[in-house]
C-alpha cells in the first residue's frame, strides 16, 4: 500500500487468515484516525476499536501487523476522525464510499487557576476587618449605654428632687389660703382700734418661755374682736380668710418684739432702709436711660394735642371693647411715639388695671379732616 492511503483488508489475504482466528466483525467498529502526513496531506491512519479480546496467530502477516498496531495506538481527540464503513464488494479501501462521518468533538475544561494563598490571605483580611468592625461597634454600643445610664441617673435625681418639691407644696397648701390685701388692711385697723379703745393686747410667749399662738387663750379675746370688725366690714368673706390674716399679722408682730428684745430693731431698720434707697437709686437710673433726650421730650410734648390723638368708637353696651379708628395722615414718627407711650402705660398698670382696661380693636380709618399745619410740628404729619 502507497503512504497516505487508508489501509483496508482485500479479499485474496482475508483467505490466508484461518477461519478460527478471525475476528466477528458483527462486534467490532473500525475507525480511521485522520493525521498529518510528512508531505502535509491531511490523511488519517487506521484504528480499530473492538470490544472483544483478539488472540495472535502462529505466524501474523505484515498487514495483521498493522492493524494490530493501529489498534494499540492511542487514540488522538484533538482532530476529528472519520469512520468508513467496509465496501459491500469486498473491493480495496480506497476506493470505498464513506456512508456516514462522524465528528466527534472533545471539549476542554476550563480550569480556573485561582491561588489558595490569595484566598487565604483575603480572608484574613476580611476576618480582621470585621473583628475591627465589631470592636467599634461594640465601643459605641458601651459609651452609648454609658451615656443612657447618666442620663437615667440625673432623671431620677430631678424626679426625687421634684417629689421633694411636690411633697412641700402640698404640705404647705394645707394652710396657705390667699389673704386679698383689704383684708389684710382690716385686720391692721381692727387691731390698732383694739387696743387704743378696748386696751386689748397680744401676748406672744409665757413668763415660762413657752411660745404662744393667735388662737392661744391669753390672744383668744383680741383675736375674737378683730375677727369681729373685719367681718362687719366684709359680711361675704370666709371665716377661714379672716383667721389666716389674723394669724399672719399676729407672727408679724412676734417677729418684730424679737426683735426688739435681741437688740436687732435698730440694725433692721437701718438695713430695711439702704435696701429701699438702693432699689429707688437703680429705678431713678432705669428712667434716666428709657428717658427720651430733653430736645426730643418738649418737642414731643408740644405735639401732645387733642387733635392728633385717633378717635376710638364703642362696639358694645358696657364699652368693654372699643374700635379705634387711624388717622391716615400722620408720619410714622408721631406713630411710633404713641406706640411706644402705650405700651409703657400697659406695662405700668396693675391686675386690677388690666381687668378694668377696655379692649380695643383696629378698624378702619378714621375720616377727620387734617388740621392746620404749624412749622414747629411739620414732623407730625405725613
Amino acid at each position: 500500500m502507497s503512504s497516505g492511503s487508508f489501509a483496508s483488508l482485500s479479499s485474496s489475504e482475508d483467505d490466508d487468515i484461518p477461519q478460527s482466528k478471525i475476528i466477528n466483525t458483527s462486534t467490532a467498529s473500525f475507525h480511521l484516525q485522520m493525521e498529518n502526513s510528512d508531505s502535509g496531506s491531511d490523511e488519517g491512519s487506521k484504528t480499530v476499536e473492538d470490544t472483544s479480546t483478539q488472540e495472535k496467530g502462529p505466524s501474523e502477516s505484515p498487514l495483521r501487523k498493522k492493524q494490530r498496531n493501529a489498534l494499540l495506538a492511542p487514540l488522538d481527540l484533538s482532530t476529528p476522525s472519520v469512520q468508513f464503513m467496509p465496501g459491500a464488494c469486498g473491493g480495496p479501501a480506497d476506493i470505498d464510499t464513506p456512508i456516514s462521518v462522524i465528528r466527534r468533538r472533545t471539549s476542554t475544561p476550563i480550569s480556573f487557576n485561582t491561588s489558595t494563598a490569595h484566598n487565604y490571605v483575603n480572608m484574613e483580611s476580611v476576618n480582621e476587618l470585621m473583628k475591627k468592625m465589631m470592636d467599634s461597634q461594640t465601643e459605641i454600643l458601651m459609651k452609648t449605654l454609658t451615656d443612657q445610664g447618666e442620663k437615667i441617673e440625673e432623671l431620677h435625681q430631678l424626679l426625687r428632687r421634684m417629689d421633694l418639691h411636690a411633697g412641700a407644696q402640698r404640705k404647705g397648701n394645707k394652710t396657705a389660703i390667699h389673704v386679698p390685701a383689704h383684708i389684710k388692711q382690716a385686720v391692721r385697723d381692727a387691731y390698732r382700734h383694739s387696743t387704743t379703745e378696748n386696751n386689748l393686747v397680744w401676748t406672744c410667749k409665757t413668763a415660762a418661755g413657752s411660745i404662744l399662738k393667735y388662737s392661744s387663750g391669753e390672744n383668744k379675746e383680741l383675736s375674737e374682736a378683730i375677727c369681729v370688725y373685719v367681718k362687719g366690714q366684709y359680711p361675704t368673706t370666709e371665716e377661714g380668710v379672716i383667721k389666716t390674716g389674723i394669724e399672719t399679722y399676729f407672727n408679724t408682730i412676734k417677729q418684730r418684739r424679737q426683735m426688739e428684745e435681741d437688740g436687732k430693731k435698730a440694725s433692721h431698720n437701718l438695713t430695711t432702709e439702704k435696701w429701699f434707697c438702693m432699689g429707688e437709686r437703680t429705678g431713678v437710673k432705669a428712667l434716666q436711660a428709657k428717658k427720651l433726650p430733653s430736645s426730643e421730650e418738649d418737642k414731643l410734648m408740644k405735639a401732645m394735642k387733642i387733635d392728633f390723638m385717633s378717635s376710638e368708637d364703642s362696639d358694645s353696651e358696657d364699652e368693654t371693647r372699643l374700635i379705634t379708628r387711624p388717622l391716615t395722615w400722620l408720619s410714622k414718627d408721631f406713630k411710633s411715639y404713641m406706640d411706644k407711650l402705650d405700651s409703657k402705660y400697659q406695662r405700668q398698670l396693675n391686675a386690677q388695671g388690666k381687668k378694668l382696661r377696655s379692649k380695643r380693636v383696629v378698624g378702619r380709618p378714621s375720616e377727620r379732616p387734617c388740621p392746620k399745619k404749624s412749622p414747629d410740628l411739620a414732623w407730625v404729619f405725613a
